[in-house]
């Protein structure tokens, strides 16, 4: 009922994600006109840090492994037990791997499970790292996870970590449930999209066989990684989309405003 009383008021919608747009437009029938602007990266940002990739792969100890990341908090649902099992798996196939866990969040509960992977700072590592140290810790990556099952929230979710993946060079790995970023890396092809997060026999060879050929051709993955990131996930064209939005916007008669003398305390 609120949504019904909400979209017959709006003159238009601002959404988080294409996937939100659909199920309004599923739900309801028809919507008003709607901008997508999802969660993005700065490209531009996180390419000057690429451009380090081998030094800082080397400053890590990491020149001749396969580093496989997960980057963000530690709730639950971000299927992180599935996450840490899907890098043991695939080490017993390809040795080589090396699993990278950025977090700001406490990872205790899942140290006994990390310690299934290999050794603390020889097979895996994990780091917490502020946001503007973000570019450069992933550029050492060579792909990234990006887990979720089947709710309504991750339906309509819109993840952060895919654009910064995919601007930092790294294909991503992720579920067909997560949300917007499942259509944009089956698109572009930047990585591989899973069934669930509990992968299939099957679905495990595609997986090894992937990350052996990002392994082997790593300079076309960055690059199909970074035009991804450049077409689906730049903050700059939705910063611009925003800015054209919010000009052609004319207030109703009559509708509320904020004082002058407010506004301009608000925005200082």
């Amino acid at each position: 009922l609120t949504e019904r009383v909400l979209l017959r008021r709006a003159s238009r919608l601002l959404s988080n994600s294409a996937g939100l747009e659909s199920v309004l437009r599923t739900r309801h029938g028809s919507t008003p006109p709607v901008t997508v602007v999802p969660c993005a990266a700065s490209v531009d940002w996180f390419a000057g840090a690429v451009a380090g990739r081998e030094q800082e792969r080397c400053r890590r100890g990491v020149s001749d492994r396969i580093v496989l990341c997960y980057l963000g908090g530690l709730s639950s649902w971000q299927c992180i037990a599935e996450t840490i099992q899907l890098a043991m798996r695939l080490r017993r196939e390809i040795p080589e791997i090396y699993f990278l866990l950025l977090t700001p969040d406490n990872p205790q509960s899942y140290r006994r499970q990390l310690d299934q992977i290999g050794r603390d700072g020889v097979d895996y590592a994990v780091r917490s790292v502020a946001a503007d140290e973000v570019p450069v810790a992933l550029s050492a990556v060579d792909a990234g996870f990006l887990l979720r099952e089947d709710s309504p929230v991750n339906r309509v979710a819109s993840p952060t970590k895919c654009g910064e993946y995919l601007a930092a060079g790294a294909p991503v790995i992720c579920t067909r449930h997560a949300g917007d970023a499942a259509p944009v890396v089956e698109t572009s092809g930047a990585g591989i999209v899973l069934g669930d997060k509990l992968p299939s026999d099957a679905e495990m060879v595609r997986l090894v066989g992937f990350l052996r050929d990002v392994r082997g051709d790593r300079q076309a993955w960055q690059e199909k990684a970074m035009t991804a990131a450049r077409r689906y996930c730049d903050w700059a064209s939705y910063e611009e989309a925003l800015r054209v939005l919010y000009r052609s916007y004319r207030w109703p008669e009559g509708f509320p405003r904020l004082p002058v003398a407010r506004a301009r305390r608000h925005s200082s």
